[in-house]
């Protein structure tokens, strides 16, 4: 009698053992699915846009900024992308132009790069800076 009740108990516990190992297998998988559709997901935007990223600005300010615009992502997705992206990548402060259908990996990549908007400006002949 003992020892059926520990083999039972032994099959029970492997029987949770497996249900945890797969509920943690099915949750990651889900996650990363949901991870790259967010961030594949094309803007919601007709025109092309313009952003203003300040010096100094958090993460949470730059995804507030992006789902202002149209880039719609959970937080924790932009953070946990620029952590994948290692520590080599910086994301700029600037105003950038983003293409209308950009994705979130598409902004991500303009953003670390150099390619801020410049603006010209002339000075006439005879102008003092003061």
């Amino acid at each position: 009698m003992l020892r059926s009740l520990l083999v039972r108990l032994m099959t029970l516990r492997k029987f949770l053992l497996l249900t945890v190992l797969m509920l943690g297998v099915f949750g990651s998988s889900f996650t990363g699915i949901v991870f790259l559709s967010v961030l594949n997901r094309q803007a919601v935007s007709s025109d092309d846009l313009q952003i203003i990223i300040e010096r100094g600005a958090s993460i949470a300010q730059i995804s507030s900024v992006l789902n202002g615009v149209g880039i719609e992502h959970p937080f924790w997705v932009l953070r946990l992308e620029v952590w994948r992206r290692g520590r080599g990548y910086n994301l700029k402060a600037g105003e950038f132009a983003l293409p209308q259908e950009a994705s979130l990996t598409k902004v991500l990549d303009i953003l670390g790069s150099d390619r801020v908007i410049q603006h010209s400006f002339t000075i006439p002949e005879g102008w003092t800076s003061v």
